[in-house]
């Protein structure tokens, strides 16, 4: 799923949602959109809280990066 995200006064950033490692956490993301709120920068990495609650499935102790 192609998503969207404004960035206030930045502009606009593309990215991708897939339910291949998570499908419930992805289910329950699709279902909280859209989302508002403030986000937090580290490094390349953007993040922000998202209002889901599913449980821990298929964690990973890092990032898993696909480009």
């Amino acid at each position: 799923m192609k998503i969207r995200i404004l960035i206030e006064g930045v502009g606009e950033l593309k990215g991708e949602l897939t339910d291949g490692y998570s499908p419930l956490t992805f289910a329950g993301a699709v279902e909280a959109l859209p989302v508002e709120g403030i986000a937090s920068r580290w490094g390349d990495e953007l993040y922000f809280e998202v209002p889901v609650e599913v449980g821990e499935e298929n964690h990973f102790e890092t990032v898993i990066e696909v480009r």
